[in-house]
């Protein structure tokens, strides 16, 4: 993603999207499932340190205390912008 650990310590998951997308419901109801113990996965828009979009295919695991209730979320990811840049290069218009 190109930031230092110092930039995004304490920081908001928002940091890495886009302002209009996390302003949709869909990203409150992605962070309301998440906080209610759910995981989700699949492919997913970000904004690198130099503004640029990348593409990763990410999981979200929420991460519980002894009692059940949500402390972290753990993100897994791997980039796969060139393959999604690839793929809508041989996309048909």
């Amino acid at each position: 993603m190109g930031y230092t650990l110092k930039e995004i310590a304490g920081q908001h998951h928002r940091m890495f999207c886009d302002v209009a997308e996390t302003a949709t419901q869909a990203y409150q109801d992605f962070w309301r499932a998440l906080a209610s113990g759910e995981s989700r996965q699949g492919t997913f828009r970000r904004i690198n340190a130099q503004g640029s979009d990348i593409w990763l295919e990410a999981t979200y695991l929420p991460i519980k205390n002894r009692r059940g209730s949500v402390i972290s979320i753990l993100k897994i990811a791997n980039d796969i912008t060139a393959a999604h840049q690839e793929a809508e290069r041989k996309m048909p218009y």
